[in-house]
């Protein structure tokens, strides 16, 4: 798979696998459903990708914020904490 990078797009197996592309077992394939995850540290993606008549492809992908989301709120209470750090050095200067 590739993302939307900048200043160039990203290749998901190369990012998640430096030594080389992605792989998925055969026994995954067995039904005609493969199922891989994707962890771009940012976001986990999942996909299911099922294979249909007439040599095509089905794509479901699922995209897990919660982890972005729970650091954004430490950074927050964090920056709170510095601000009034600083807002009470301030004062006594």
């Amino acid at each position: 798979m590739w993302g939307k990078c900048y200043p160039t797009d990203c290749d998901w197996a190369v990012e998640n696998n430096p030594e080389g592309s992605a792989t998925t077992t055969v026994n995954d394939a067995g039904d005609g459903v493969l199922n891989i995850v994707w962890d771009h540290g940012f976001a986990v993606r999942t996909q299911e990708i099922t294979y249909l008549e007439g040599d095509r492809l089905e794509v479901y992908t699922y995209t897990d914020y919660k982890r972005t989301l729970e650091k954004i709120l430490e950074n927050m209470i964090t920056l709170k904490k510095v601000f009034n750090y600083l807002f009470i050095i301030a004062k006594t200067i």
